[in-house]
């Protein structure tokens, strides 16, 4: 069991200053819309792009190529 989510640590380590030069991509199963607002809200401050599996290698590199 993970002591935290992915969220959460994303959070904790922005607060932290540790990913001043970090670009984070949230990656998942799951669609955007699914997520409760406060999950969602924070996906989208804290990350530069979500990508929603299942998605192609040229999907993936051009997200990539936005960050």
């Amino acid at each position: 069991m993970p002591v935290m989510s992915g969220i959460e640590f994303i959070s904790s380590a922005n607060s932290k200053k540790l990913l001043d030069k970090t670009k984070v991509a949230f990656i998942t199963g799951i669609a955007l819309a699914s997520y409760p607002e406060e999950q969602r809200k924070a996906i989208e401050l804290y990350s530069k792009v979500f990508i929603q599996k299942p998605f192609s290698k040229k999907i993936f590199y051009r997200y990539l190529e936005l960050m």
